[in-house]
């Protein structure tokens, strides 16, 4: 569990983070997009150890909902080209929630950067985030 002692830190910290600016965008994804999220998650994982192939039955479980709560699907975009992504559902929205982060590919430290700012772009109508890492994923 250091991992995820150590996301909730760094999360608390959101604004003392040294990240990367860069050209990077974000927008929210649909179903569309979900090929391009399994192969940016199939060429990450091949570099990764410990990253499996993922099949119909694990990608369920990344996109089901939760209490009738479908996940939001948030993309990393260089340009119109999905580089990274972030998968997380709001929890008890009572009047501010707990975003739970389900699944993210950041290759990069500027993709990773992009997405801690998207998350604390969150600050506002979120109280805190949770989630797990790999022990040595760089995000």
């Amino acid at each position: 569990e250091p991992n995820v002692r150590q996301m909730l830190h760094a999360i608390e910290h959101l604004a003392q983070l040294r990240l990367t600016e860069t050209d990077l965008t974000v927008r929210r994804m649909d179903e569309t997009d979900r090929a391009a999220m399994g192969a940016v998650y199939t060429t990450s994982a091949r570099t990764r150890p410990g990253h499996l192939a993922r099949g119909p039955y694990v990608w369920d479980r990344v996109y089901r909902a939760w209490n009738n709560r479908p996940p939001i699907c948030t993309g990393v975009f260089d340009g119109d080209r999905l580089v990274g992504y972030i998968v997380w559902r709001q929890k008890s929205p009572n009047p501010r929630y707990t975003l739970h982060i389900a699944d993210v590919v950041a290759p990069t430290k500027p993709i990773a950067d992009r997405i801690w700012r998207f998350l604390a772009d969150q600050g506002s109508v979120v109280d805190k985030i949770t989630g797990a890492t790999a022990p040595d994923d760089p995000f």
